[in-house]
């Protein structure tokens, strides 16, 4: 069962994202904070789905972390700013995908199918 992180500080949204994804079959991991997620890192998730802008650690801290420390976990970004520059600086520290709030659940299950498949994980 392929393991997938959100990271968000929005428990609403935190809510709606472990409900789809476990509806799809993933194991959801789930950190309210950047600190949060760097320490829930050691249950090895293959995706995280990463809020650039949070309190405290934001989300390109936790990125920039995850890269060095797991270069095989993949990280899509999601933000509730629409920035296509924003979107561009995540791509070029390491995100696959830049999404905007409110997320499209379709789109995101399709990009988490084809991510995983290109990363040879079956679920």
């Amino acid at each position: 069962m392929a393991k997938i992180m959100v990271v968000e500080d929005d428990d609403g949204i935190l809510e709606i994202l472990k409900r789809f994804l476990v509806s799809l079959g993933y194991e959801a991991i789930l950190a309210d904070s950047g600190e949060e997620a760097l320490k829930r890192m050691k249950e090895m998730p293959e995706i995280v789905i990463l809020d650039i802008m949070m309190p405290g650690m934001n989300g390109f801290g936790v990125l920039e972390e995850i890269k060095e420390k797991v270069p095989s976990t993949e990280v899509m970004v999601m933000t509730g700013v629409d920035e296509i520059e924003l979107g561009i600086e995540c791509i070029e520290r390491g995100a696959f995908e830049f999404m905007p709030k409110p997320l499209n659940l379709d789109h995101l299950k399709l990009l988490l199918e084809f991510k995983l498949k290109q990363m040879g994980v079956t679920n």
